[in-house]
């Protein structure tokens, strides 16, 4: 990918500032908020323009770069959504097998993109 995967990479380290300035705008929102428009964002403009302009998938590589870069304290959940993900976790738990390999899946997701 050359030089297409520079830009993402770029961007992605510019990102992570903007990053962690709007998660910590985020959690200063009150959760009774979540329902309603979220808090606005503090990331600059002209990287969000810049960040539009790739093809997608490096919008989806920068995506997975700035997911990563997030700790699991940073995303907040409801208790509904807690019970849910402790649904799941119980579910693969007792049925380690019914899920697919990770690589198989990605290959899958891959051969969808352009």
């Amino acid at each position: 990918m050359g030089p297409v995967r520079g830009q993402a990479s770029e961007v992605s380290s510019r990102a992570e500032a903007a990053t962690a300035k709007s998660v910590r705008s985020f959690h200063r929102s009150k959760a009774s908020d979540r329902g309603r428009k979220y808090h606005q964002c503090m990331v600059d403009h002209a990287f969000l323009t810049q960040a539009k302009q790739l093809s997608p998938a490096d919008r989806l590589e920068l995506i997975g770069e700035l997911w990563q870069s997030l700790n699991p304290d940073d995303l907040p959940l409801t208790e509904t959504e807690r019970s849910l993900l402790d649904e799941r976790l119980a579910e693969a738990d007792a049925n380690p097998n019914s899920g697919r390999p990770w690589g198989e899946v990605e290959v899958e997701l891959r051969q969808r993109l352009p």
